[in-house]
């Protein structure tokens, strides 16, 4: 293992595979009874930080994130998955709606029975995620997807669905392209 970042760990657990690597400037975090795992050979480029209070990051084997990438709560990313610089991961949101500011809607919300902080997150293994993407909470990526440069991912997608846009919207499958 190579660690040259930052690892933080509060009342919660912390799992780092053979081989992985956090450069200079990444960040681990977690707390609250949370749990990261790294498994074998991941790497987080510079300035990237993964960190979660009370939800769960596990991340697949030979996973690569290139800089500045965050990913942040309830997430679940496959093995052999590939991330640009500047992707986001995010599976917290706001409470928009109510009578109050949006702090204080937020606050009457996680006083409810049942409040849960996060909508999970799941990637699936063989994915290429592109630089500046962006993926909201409750999004599942199937197995083999592309999101290009730029994209907002907002809803789930299929095994092998190219993306772009904003929206992100399908614009090809891995499966229909041919060898050359």
């Amino acid at each position: 293992m190579t660690l040259r970042g930052v690892v933080a760990i509060d009342d919660a657990s912390l799992e780092i595979g053979r081989s992985c690597s956090i450069a200079k400037g990444a960040e681990v975090g977690v707390a609250g009874k949370g749990a990261i795992v790294l498994h074998d050979g991941v790497s987080l480029g510079p300035r990237t930080i993964v960190s979660t209070t009370g939800g769960r990051i596990e991340i697949g084997k030979k996973t690569s994130f290139f800089s500045d990438g965050l990913v942040s709560g309830e997430v679940s990313i496959g093995a052999d998955c590939l991330f640009a610089n500047n992707v986001t991961v995010l599976t917290g949101t706001h409470e928009i709606y109510g009578e109050g500011t949006i702090r204080e809607n937020d606050a009457a919300a996680s006083r409810k029975p049942g409040y849960k902080p996060f909508r999970p997150v799941s990637i699936g293994a063989d994915c290429w995620l592109g630089a500046n993407s962006v993926i909201l909470p409750g999004v599942t990526l199937g197995r083999g997807c592309v999101v290009g440069a730029n994209a907002v991912v907002t809803k789930s997608f299929p095994d092998y669905s190219i993306l772009a846009g904003v929206p992100a919207a399908v614009i090809g499958s891995r499966r229909d392209a041919k060898i050359k």
